[in-house]
């Protein structure tokens, strides 16, 4: 039945890209495509070089020393491909494929505890990164339409709302994440062995983050920094589709385009359409039509980058599945918390 919902969903997101197309005029959209040429393949560059960044903000959400002779910054980055795709394809706000990232480095004789711990920090670093990019191009939004009206009243009180997300968000994290759910187990007195052997690993991965926060707060502003600047960089991949589609642009625009463009993205992530789509298309229309664009151009930019999440999804399950393979060089150890040996110093 959930099989078919998705289905069901995912015709309606597509039924609604075709009415965009039709209402704007396929031949109009695919004239811009056209333009593209042996230009194409230019459209995955720019989200690999900015998957370099984000790469770079997960491994400094890592404590000094756990990777070392175990994972090479390459190795993290087809890992973090390999996650994403996981995200892309499951019903899960862009969580199912965390886990999997742990999993894959499970191979890599790092231990769940500290890849898990790992990945919630760099996840964390990467909304609040995410919230500072958006909250920048709604900022110049409406610098540029001198809008003093529901958008300037609404990002005035969405800041400090913002805000307190954040401070909540870091605050859980620091008196543990995962300990509400363990003391509602024991509260309601379940005894399953299965449960309890989760008790310990999910106690071991809260040590783990509230380790990283009392001992390496450079290390989370890094990676906050190089995920903001990830989020910076995909404006250069807006530019660069732009540009070769043959849309008169400022650099103002293109960075208002991306930055609503990823509040567009997370809507459609809570929707029950898989993957936002028809979602995304619809607030690429919408923001053309705010910024006086070319609508038909706001449709054909998203279409394009769905086709580069495509390339990079389906290389993703590829490496997933070659990853998961790699075999561990020394006994399982799913659950096993290290936090005083040698190859985890403090910063």
């Amino acid at each position: 039945m959930k099989i078919f919902l998705r289905i069901l969903f995912l015709l309606v997101g597509v039924g609604l890209i075709g009415v965009l197309a039709h209402r704007l005029g396929f031949d109009q959209i695919w004239g811009q495509v056209r333009r593209l040429g042996w230009s194409f393949p230019l459209i995955f560059v720019a989200y690999g070089v900015t998957s370099i960044i984000d790469t770079l903000g997960w491994w400094n959400a890592f404590r000094p020393g756990c990777l070392e002779g175990k994972v090479r910054l390459r190795d993290l980055y087809l890992v973090r491909i390999a996650g994403e795709a996981v995200n892309n394809v499951t019903p899960m706000a862009t969580m199912g494929g965390e886990p999997v990232k742990a999993l894959i480095l499970k191979r890599y004789d790092v231990p769940v505890s500290e890849s898990l711990a790992a990945v919630v920090i760099a996840k964390t670093t990467l909304v609040i990164a995410q919230i500072l990019f958006m909250f920048t191009g709604a900022v110049l939004l409406v610098a540029r339409n001198g809008d003093r009206g529901g958008l300037f009243w609404g990002l005035v009180a969405a800041t400090p709302l913002a805000a307190a997300f954040v401070a909540v968000l870091v605050l859980w994290q620091r008196r543990g994440l995962f300990a509400p759910l363990v003391a509602l187990r024991r509260r309601l007195g379940l005894r399953w062995k299965s449960l309890e052997a989760w008790d310990a690993g999910l106690e071991s991965v809260d040590k783990e983050i509230r380790l990283f926060y009392a001992h390496h707060p450079r290390r989370f502003l890094r990676s906050g920094c190089l995920h903001l600047a990830g989020w910076f960089l995909g404006v250069g991949e807006t530019v660069l589709l732009l540009t070769l589609l043959g849309i008169e642009f400022t650099w103002t625009e293109a960075f208002i385009i991306e930055s609503l463009g990823q509040f567009a993205k997370g809507l459609g992530c809570i929707t029950p359409i898989p993957g936002g789509v028809g979602v995304q298309e619809s607030g690429g229309v919408l923001i053309f039509r705010i910024l006086s664009l070319n609508p038909a151009s706001g449709l054909t930019l998203i279409l394009l980058k769905r086709v580069r999440e495509l390339g990079f999804t389906l290389l993703g399950l590829c490496l997933a599945s070659n990853l998961r393979t790699r075999r561990s060089r020394r006994p399982e150890e799913s659950w096993e918390l290290r936090p005083s040996k040698p190859d985890c110093l403090p910063e």
